[in-house]
């Protein structure tokens, strides 16, 4: 049940079930026995997807612990561990961590289940992951094409797991200026998770992505209309304080600022701002620059704190259009 849940997005009841059933194991089994460490590593994963990285990592080093005292470190079991042990570490902005574990686990599981083995499939795109957090962007893209091929062949054609390669696809062709090819790798994805469930909370991350680059293309309305399906996706499954959530409100403000819609956009942008602190350097860069031009009029002062601390973020990576908005904001303030 624990499972079912969990595919489906609803986290804290899985996290529920994971829980009640290691207690039963707990109460029937040797404290050392591997099947607690198969709950606890399920509980890890879990506590992961809720944002709780604290609870993840201690659920799944006991894992580790567990399945190494009964097997050793190359143990499927331990492996799969290691692999979700690194998914922590890139939610803690350790992607080097990430990158050595998920080699290492790759590199084992494909000399013992061959190339083509899903398993290595999903690996491969989590090191893809990795490797994309470090700014390795054409090993990367390498991986998750690969990862994309080699689920294509397996099949079904609407395993999840192909979207979360294209998804992949799409972020590296993105963070490569391939803004058009990343948009149709993230229409793919769209396409693909159309069969999920309405509550599933897959179907926000194509929807995100898309409001980020159709912004960027200028298409401003479909931007929004993304935004807020992204939104609608995760509230109810994720809560109010959920990372997703506050990104999902990031890009609705920004579209709405763009549209002139300046009292509009402050709502969802000062909710998003409340997780700044959690976002990557240039999205929340982006997040200022966008809280900066709503703000303008009625706070001038703050706008102008948010539009240098955005700049400044821009300018180390050279001129662009969004250091060329700040540049024009603070002109404006300084009238």
């Amino acid at each position: 049940v624990g499972a079912v849940l969990q595919e489906r997005g609803d986290y804290a009841g899985a996290l529920a079930q994971h829980e009640f059933a290691l207690e039963i194991r707990r109460r029937l089994l040797p404290p050392d026995h591997p099947q607690i460490a198969v709950g606890q590593n399920a509980i890890g994963l879990v506590q992961l997807a809720l944002d709780r990285p604290t609870e993840a990592a201690e659920a799944l080093n006991a894992a580790l612990r567990g399945f190494e005292r009964a097997y050793g470190p190359d143990h499927p079991g331990a492996l799969d561990v290691q692999n979700n042990l690194a998914l922590v570490h890139l939610h803690d902005g350790r992607p080097d961590a990430a990158v050595a574990t998920l080699r290492r686990v790759l590199t084992i599981r494909r000399e013992r289940l061959g190339e083509d083995h899903p398993l290595v499939a999903s690996t491969a795109a989590n090191l893809a992951n990795a490797l994309f957090d470090a700014g390795q962007y054409e090993e990367a893209l390498a991986l998750y094409r690969s990862a994309a091929a080699i689920l294509r062949r397996a099949g079904p054609a609407d395993n999840p797991l192909l979207g979360i390669a294209l998804t992949g696809v799409g972020n590296v062709l993105g963070r490569l200026g391939r803004t058009r090819e990343s948009i149709e790798a993230h229409e793919q994805v769209l396409a693909l998770y159309e069969g999920l469930p309405a509550d599933d909370v897959r179907r926000g991350y194509p929807h995100l992505n898309l409001a980020l680059l159709l912004r960027e293309e200028g298409r401003t309305d479909e931007a929004l209309l993304h935004g807020r399906l992204a939104l609608d996706a995760w509230l109810p499954r994720l809560g109010e304080r959920h990372f997703f959530v506050a990104r999902a409100r990031a890009a609705i403000g920004g579209a709405l600022v763009d549209l002139g819609r300046l009292k509009s956009a402050l709502e969802p942008l000062e909710l998003a701002w409340r997780d700044v602190e959690r976002f990557e350097q240039d999205f929340a860069a982006q997040l200022r620059l966008d809280l900066a031009r709503a703000l303008a009029l009625q706070a001038p002062h703050r706008a102008r704190t948010l539009a240098e601390e955005a700049r400044a973020v821009f300018a180390a990576s050279g001129p662009s259009e969004s250091m060329a908005v700040a540049d024009r904001l603070l002109g404006k303030l300084d009238r």
